[in-house]
């Protein structure tokens, strides 16, 4: 979708949607899911993962998030840089530059600041050498309490009452 009615080569910049197939069931899931991002270039791809789940997705685990971004392009184009936009929950349109690669079309990072419990969202921002620019929905990630137990070292001592203890 290029947003005109002329289609093909006019304009650049379009909505492409992220859909196995082209039925209207599908490009409907696509689009009330996000499964799309906004694009200067007409054959430039992109693939943005936070561990299995794509953009648009919400999801949470006990890890930390990793982020994964490849671009392809078909003429060739080499990303000129790789951003990794991030925000809590809540912040609205208050976002951190969290990652950044130069000259590849691949990041690969594990976000080691998100705090357990809390709710981000990170987005991806691709700026090709000839300064055309993709950018993704967001994908949004809680990461959950870790359950553990701390290991004392310390000796116990432990109070029994009544002393002696009977049987009824």
């Amino acid at each position: 979708d290029n947003h005109y009615t002329t289609f093909g080569r006019n304009n650049g910049g379009r909505l492409v949607i992220m859909a196995p197939s082209l039925t209207e069931a599908n490009l409907t899931y696509a689009m009330k899911n996000m499964h799309f991002y906004a694009s200067e270039d007409w054959n430039c791809q992109i693939d943005f993962k936070i561990n299995s789940s794509i953009m648009g997705d919400s999801t949470s685990g006990i890890v930390r998030p990793t982020i994964n971004v490849v671009h392809t392009d078909l003429d060739g184009e080499t990303a000129d840089s790789i951003k990794v936009w991030s925000g809590v929950e809540g912040s609205g349109f208050d976002c951190t530059l969290t990652s950044v690669v130069k000259v590849t079309n691949t990041m690969s990072f594990t976000d080691n600041t998100q705090v357990a419990g809390t709710n981000k969202y990170y987005f991806v921002e691709v700026v090709q050498a000839d300064g055309d620019r993709i950018i993704s929905s967001p994908i949004w990630y809680r990461l959950s309490n870790f359950a553990g137990i701390k290991e004392e070292t310390n000796n116990f001592t432990f109070l029994m009452a009544p002393n002696p203890v009977n049987t009824m």
